[in-house]
């Protein structure tokens, strides 16, 4: 890790949604594909995330495969993420991004 991100819990969390990204790309090479069912399933890496099972590298490389559980307001001092709370995401193709709440809940119910 970073020895800059130490202390900063946003960015502590960018860099645990990178290596759970890395887990997962591994999983489905090692399962022809396939992500996982649980995201315990693949190594333990500290964080709340929102996983959503059931989907293979076949599927459309921007669906959301992993999100934070919670929102981040758009500026808390720090950091300026942009106006109205985000969420960090994770694209099945392996982006990772910030997508505003409004706009995360929309996707959320398209993919489903």
């Amino acid at each position: 890790m970073d020895s800059r991100s130490k202390g900063d819990p946003i960015l502590n969390e960018w860099h645990s949604l990178r290596n759970l990204s890395w887990s997962l790309q591994i999983y489905a090479g090692e399962n022809e594909g396939q992500f996982p069912e649980l995201l315990e399933d693949v190594e333990s890496i500290p964080g709340q995330w929102r996983y959503f099972p059931g989907f293979s590298s076949v599927d459309p490389p921007d669906t959301i495969l992993v999100a934070s559980s919670k929102t981040f307001p758009g500026a808390d001092g720090t950091h300026l993420i942009g106006d109205g709370p985000h969420r960090m995401v994770l694209s099945l193709g392996g982006r990772r991004f910030w997508l505003k709440e409004t706009d995360y809940q929309a996707c959320i119910k398209e993919q489903q």
